[in-house]
């Protein structure tokens, strides 16, 4: 028998929610922030979660969609509700990056104060803005990177959904749509392969590969789900703990220059099939526990907001230790990392309940009214 929808997405919500988190102490590596945590390669590797949440992606919207797309109407429809789903809490994000470029203008402009990294509107400048308003700032090299840098990810996440509707509006049949999928990760992957390019980049245009790469790992692994889970599920769970000590090994024991993204993908592939076919194991209980739960209902916001997050901790911290000089800076440096997670955790909260849910309830209903109208008109 099939998972309920509430059980189905508890699991695989709660890993979103985890990875986010590796991620968030990920980039504490980005500030040369000393603290005894986040330099342990496990977390130096954290950015192979973004993958993780490829994966999972084309999972859940497989999923969701995959009998759902049958017109040009269903995939307007269906990419309204991925804008809205998306887009709101970017531009607010995006905004508030604009903000401290604002601030960081004034502080030239009026007292002298010039940062020590970038100056004022240099690298954040308005091309940059443009590309990230219309969410194509990983597509150039002028915007990639540019004011939230993680959102790169959703910026090629988004075309790799009208990839998936598009492909499923032509190829509706079953085994047509697996086989054009099974193409598109062999044609994204081979390039990554033969081009000895890296399989998590982040550089212009080869981030798009990456994210249709494992978007359409995650299509297949559905289907797979979708029709052996009645026989994975006996014996899903020594697997799935089982991929969690490779998983863990993988990351914690490879260098960071050397991590192939894409060794760790049948991982993940894998990971999320397990997690998804034995909803009343122990690896089950635990991620569909209420922190767990929650985390992952926030991991949207958890990702977006963190760097923001990060930066002004981190000036407090360095502002700390000007004015306060102490010889135990690894461990104030830790105490100031988990004091950026908390803050982190609190802000994701409400911005999810004030921007998040209230943006996609607004989203769906007009998606509802104006995509029926349009179809009664077609």
């Amino acid at each position: 028998m099939k998972l309920g929808l509430k059980q189905f997405f508890g699991g695989l919500e709660s890993l979103r929610g985890v990875a986010a988190l590796i991620v968030v102490f990920f980039h504490v590596n980005d500030f040369n922030w000393p603290n005894p945590l986040t330099s342990h390669r496990f977390f130096c590797n954290g950015y192979l979660m973004v993958d993780l949440f490829f994966v999972l992606s084309g999972f859940v919207i497989c999923h969701n969609y995959r009998l759902k797309i049958g017109d040009a109407g269903d995939i307007g429809h269906f990419m309204f509700l991925r804008l809205g789903r998306l887009y709101p809490l970017h531009l607010y994000c995006l905004l508030a990056f604009l903000g401290i470029e604002i601030a960081k203008y004034i502080g030239q402009l009026k007292f002298n104060f010039v940062p020590h990294v970038h100056g004022a509107f240099s690298a954040n400048n308005a091309p940059s803005f443009v590309a990230n308003l219309l969410l194509i700032q990983s597509f150039f090299s002028f915007s990639n990177l540019t004011f939230d840098g993680p959102s790169w990810s959703i910026s090629v996440e988004f075309y790799t959904y009208l990839i998936f509707a598009v492909v499923i509006l032509f190829f509706p049949k079953k085994k047509s749509f697996l086989v054009v999928s099974g193409s598109l990760i062999l044609l994204t992957m081979l390039p990554l392969l033969l081009c000895n390019v890296n399989g998590v980049t982040v550089l212009p245009g080869w981030s798009f590969l990456r994210c249709v790469l494992g978007f359409f790992i995650g299509v297949l692994a559905y289907h797979i789900y979708d029709h052996y889970h009645r026989y994975i599920s006996r014996w899903s769970e020594k697997v799935a703990f089982c991929l969690l000590i490779i998983l863990i090994i993988f990351m914690s024991f490879r260098n960071n220059a050397e991590v192939d993204g894409i060794l760790v993908l049948p991982v993940f592939f894998a990971l999320i099939i397990t997690i998804a076919a034995e909803p009343a194991g122990l690896i089950s209980k635990m991620v569909n526990s209420a922190p767990l739960r929650w985390l992952g209902r926030v991991s949207y916001s958890i990702y977006m907001l963190h760097y923001m997050v990060l930066m002004f901790v981190f000036r407090l911290f360095v502002f700390t230790q000007k004015y306060f000089h102490t010889d135990n800076r690894n461990e104030i440096g830790l105490a100031f990392v988990f004091l950026a997670i908390t803050l982190v955790l609190i802000i994701s909260q409400f911005t999810y309940q004030w921007i998040e849910k209230p943006y996609q309830n607004e989203f769906r209903d007009l998606a509802t009214k104006w995509f029926k109208q349009w179809k009664g008109c077609a």
